[in-house]
């Protein structure tokens, strides 16, 4: 009995041991199938891209205050590329981040619109630092995700003032890897970068462009044959009768006389195309066998 009862010890702790391992290689598969955006390399969206998720999904206007500076939101995005660029730093992922950081811009939070920190950053007597330019505080925030994310030293003049602080360099090579006080902040950084690699760029704008060029074609085309149509009839028309109204001074009195004109030839050369040159000759007869000459100016 109690040799049975050791077998069937043996058999559930072999079962128990089996299912731990089961556990932990579905757990690590598991982790192995999340997708890992690395913080260095080059981005995976573009500008426009970027300008169409935040127009799109941002429920605020973009800052009144940027556009006094001449920083529009082509401008702005184009300064976090150029900036990213420079340091080795996806574009793509310093946009979300700043997106998350500023609540899309609003800077509701801890920093004002003013101080151009789009990272939070501190001083070091622990106030929030104040940039003097909008391309200032978008490279520091680079700066210092670079510093997370890399041990390859900065390629331009150090702004982050939190830059020396971070020990070790490239601890937290991934998003997923930021933290802070906000438990889903990495979360929330991923969730944006995906929606903006997966925005889809409208031509609507250049379509409605083509339609109206091939809209003016047409109507250019139509315009040409209608012209040429015309042409072509006032070509075959060899003869016709015009009447012609003439004034009479006799003294002081005068009498209007109506005389019939007879156009023996009518002759149209050209192309036929609008806005190009054409001569018109006609000859004709009168009954009081005065001389007509027309001046046809369009």
């Amino acid at each position: 009995m109690r040799m049975y009862y050791k077998k069937k010890i043996s058999k559930v702790l072999i079962a128990i041991l089996i299912t731990c391992f089961i556990t932990q290689n579905i757990n690590f598969t598991q982790i192995l199938a999340q997708e890992i955006n690395p913080i260095m390399g080059e981005s995976q969206a573009s500008q426009e891209q970027m300008v169409q998720y935040y127009t799109e999904n941002s429920d605020v206007t973009y800052p009144q205050e940027f556009l006094d500076k001449s920083i529009d939101l082509e401008k702005f995005v184009g300064l976090i590329f150029d900036e990213a660029v420079i340091e080795g730093v996806r574009a793509d992922i310093a946009f979300a981040q700043i997106i998350v950081n500023t609540n899309w811009l609003k800077f509701d939070g801890k920093v004002s619109i003013n101080n151009n920190n789009f990272g939070n950053l501190k001083n070091l007597d622990g106030t929030y630092e104040t940039f003097n330019f909008i391309q200032e505080g978008i490279r520091a925030n680079i700066q210092h995700l670079k510093a997370h994310a890399s041990t390859e030293p900065l390629n331009q003049v150090c702004v982050d003032p939190e830059y020396d602080l971070i020990e070790p360099k490239g601890l937290y090579p991934n998003v997923e890897d930021l933290e802070n006080e906000d438990s889903e902040y990495s979360n929330k950084i991923v969730n944006i970068l995906q929606q903006i690699i997966g925005t889809q760029i409208t031509l609507s704008t250049d379509n409605e462009l083509y339609e109206d060029e091939n809209e003016d074609s047409n109507s250019t085309n139509e315009e040409k044959n209608s012209t040429e149509d015309l042409i072509l009839e006032n070509t075959e028309q060899k003869s016709s009768i015009a009447t012609i109204t003439t004034t009479e001074v006799q003294s002081s009195e005068t009498t209007d006389k109506t005389i019939e004109v007879t156009v023996d030839v009518l002759n149209i050369d050209g192309t036929g195309y609008t806005g190009n040159t054409h001569t018109i000759r006609s000859s004709g007869t009168s009954e009081n066998g005065v001389l007509y000459q027309f001046w046809v100016k369009d």
